[in-house]
């Protein structure tokens, strides 16, 4: 309270404040997209099954979903960019340090870039992507699927960009240029399927959307930066070496590579063990289920920044509030879910893409645990703890595989997605729960015990 009586609020409540602000901004803007994601999807959905029938929209939701195959645009390395944006908004770092850091992540995903875009056109050369992918041989899908991977390749240097808004708290700067992408999908999907002669082809559509989106975000974040940031970086700051950098993101990036192999290779799995017919019905669930975890995934990602910046003083009890919360996001995103995937398929598509209620019901515990998971995973970003999650996502991929081969072949599209549930369930959710809760009471006793040190010498 303040010589006038007027109360001023605790450090706390202001950081509470802040975060319900970032969570409404985040949440807001990546809802508008999820939304726009949903009628984009149906509309492509609906365009392609018309003109090329339910084959051709599975072969359209597979390469597409290529997109999605690595869950961080940057493979997990610009987590070294994020913590020092983070750092350098605090003032732990200077602004030199971290455009050290920045162009030296920057430098060394070009070229993995450029390396990624040459075993591309190996590969759509010698074998072609149609055999990798279970699909049928087909010059024009073959060009489309090389075509996407290269527009994938090339955007993965942009992601440093949004990597710096993260971690300086502009996360919603993201999500709202992230509206753009399924815009443009929507205002672009009719013209295209008029003049494409295949399905595949406008599966290009949705990487370009990517790649324009990326590069706008891109900009912003350097721009956020003063304008020191550099567009090309070819080789790594002086005096920081790739070392350093791949030390703070190689835990990230085997996360990124076991959420693609655990998450995202079951729909090559499923094209190669089951029915075109089957391919379809999975790819129309993950239309609507991926965009609604994207959704959970980002307003996460705002928790990163604030769980760095308290921990120490964090409680369990605020962990628990946060499950809870994405708990409760997971259900009504899983009910959403059953909803739109149940009229797209009974009534829009008129059941050329039939997907039964109880199959559709399997995707729902997967998305919960999913939802679950995502405040312990944002809390352990330490190296121990970025460490542990890599240990964990590795065995969770394995489990994946391993259940999927096991249960599609009996089961379906339905034993595909309850593989994910049980596998993220046993493997992730539970395991990293624990251990942030120790991470919490360790964090909290060494505050507590330097508190007292340095109390003592200053007494």
């Amino acid at each position: 309270m303040d010589n006038m009586g007027v109360v001023k609020p605790s450090p706390r409540a202001k950081v509470a404040a802040v975060v319900k602000s970032r969570f409404a901004k985040v949440g807001a803007y990546r809802s508008i997209s999820l939304v726009l994601g949903a009628a984009s999807g149906t509309l492509s959905a609906f365009v392609i099954v018309e003109k090329f029938g339910a084959s051709g929209f599975a072969i359209f939701a597979l390469l597409s979903a290529l997109l999605t195959m690595l869950p961080f645009a940057d493979l997990g390395l610009g987590v070294a960019v994020l913590n020092a944006s983070s750092d350098c908004s605090a003032g732990r770092i200077s602004n030199h340090a971290f455009e050290k850091s920045f162009s030296s992540v920057r430098a060394l995903l070009t070229k993995i870039a450029l390396t990624l875009i040459a075993a591309d056109l190996a590969v759509a050369v010698t074998i072609g992507w149609p055999s990798v992918l279970g699909l049928p041989q087909d010059p024009a899908t073959n060009v489309a699927c090389g075509a996407v991977l290269a527009l994938l390749a090339v955007s993965i240097p942009l992601g440093t960009g949004a990597r710096a808004l993260q971690g300086s708290g502009k996360m919603h700067l993201v999500t709202k240029v992230a509206i753009l992408n399924p815009l443009l999908q929507i205002a672009c999907v009719i013209p295209v399927a008029l003049i494409a002669t295949s399905a595949s082809q406008l599966a290009v559509l949705p990487a370009v959307a990517f790649l324009l989106v990326a590069l706008l975000t891109d900009r912003l974040g350097r721009r956020q930066a003063g304008g020191r940031l550099k567009f090309f970086c070819f080789s790594g700051a002086s005096g920081f070496h790739v070392k350093a950098v791949v030390g703070q993101s190689a835990s990230f990036l085997v996360i990124s590579i076991g959420l693609t192999v655990g998450l995202q290779f079951q729909r090559i799995l499923v094209s190669h063990l089951s029915t075109a017919s089957a391919l379809a019905e999975y790819s129309l669930i993950m239309q609507y289920l991926l965009p609604t975890m994207s959704v959970i995934g980002v307003i996460a990602q705002a928790l990163w920044p604030t769980y760095r910046s308290r921990i120490g003083y964090m409680g369990e009890g605020d962990l628990g509030r946060h499950v809870l919360i994405f708990g409760l996001l997971g259900f009504f995103g899983g009910a959403l879910l059953v909803v739109s995937v149940t009229v797209v398929s009974r009534w829009l598509l008129s059941g050329a893409v039939a997907v039964s209620l109880g199959t559709c019901l399997c995707a729902v515990p997967y998305l919960i645990a999913f939802a679950l998971h995502q405040p312990s995973a944002m809390l352990l970003t330490s190296k121990g703890g970025l460490l542990g999650q890599a240990v964990l996502v590795t065995v969770m991929a394995g489990l994946s595989v391993g259940l999927t081969l096991a249960l599609v072949p009996r089961y379906g599209v339905g034993g595909a997605l309850v593989a994910l549930s049980l596998s993220i369930f046993l493997a992730q959710l539970w395991p990293t729960f624990l251990a942030a809760r120790r991470y919490i009471r360790l964090s909290r006793l060494n505050t507590e015990v330097f508190a007292v040190n340095v109390g003592n010498k200053e007494a």
